[in-house]
């Protein structure tokens, strides 16, 4: 059986009030997939030094657009495949505006896990969003399944987060503003760009535990020098 690893991180937030300058319209996903991620740890050092920036993670939104643009033409070179969801919010239900942000997140994130191809092992790494230690490994046990292993890591300990930034990034100007132009350079890495269907009773926005043959044994990881294969 194939393996890949999964990059995810999010764009836009989770508040309903949009009619707010600082709360986005949509919600973003993006999974980041790739055989060799030590390929893509190379892309963003090689980023990393063009700007000079030593310490701490390249974040998309405090770089400047040639920065961006260049982490995305690089990335469109490599062996890597891109599914993003978007989330209108104000298209959602009443049950999902009463939710808890915890649980649209994982609601989110596990309808795009849904979409990913069968028959192949997943080794997932989403970056850390939750303060409560609780929360994140509550999502890790929601998301992984028997050929879905998940781990939650810093962006700062792993550059191949830091490269999913930038594809969120630039899914966030295309629908928030109207510029496309960054989502244009990886365009023909995207394999999914879909929109956000509600359920009409997603057992995640209840916060109960699925259960059943899909559940599997799940892992929640500080370090990615745990991750078998993990990119140094």
């Amino acid at each position: 059986m194939n393996k890949k690893y999964i990059f995810f991180d999010e764009s836009g937030d989770l508040g309903f009030a949009i009619q707010r300058p600082s709360v986005s319209n949509n919600f973003y996903v993006t999974f980041l997939l790739t055989e060799t991620p030590k390929e893509i740890d190379r892309v963003v050092k090689k980023v990393s030094a063009s700007v000079k920036k030593t310490r701490g993670a390249l974040h998309a939104n405090r770089e400047k657009k040639e920065t961006v643009s260049r982490m995305l033409r690089y990335l469109s070179r490599k062996e890597v495949e891109i599914y993003t969801l978007i989330v209108d919010k104000s298209k959602l239900p009443q049950n999902y505006r009463q939710a808890l942000k915890r649980n649209l997140y994982i609601e989110f994130c596990g309808y795009l896990v849904d979409k990913l191809p069968r028959s192949i092992k997943y080794d997932f790494t989403a970056a850390k969003y939750f303060t409560k230690k609780s929360d994140n490994e509550k999502f890790i046990t929601k998301i992984a399944t028997p050929d879905l292993f998940a781990h939650i890591e810093y962006a700062h300990r792993d550059r191949c987060l830091q490269a999913v930034d930038f594809i969120a990034y630039a899914m966030n100007r295309k629908y928030e503003i109207g510029d496309s132009s960054l989502v244009d350079l990886i365009k023909d890495k995207i394999i999914k760009e879909m929109m956000f269907r509600p359920r009409q009773n997603p057992r995640s926005l209840s916060g109960r535990t699925p259960s059943g043959p899909n559940r599997g044994i799940y892992m929640y990881s500080k370090s990615v020098s745990k991750r078998k294969g993990d990119v140094k």
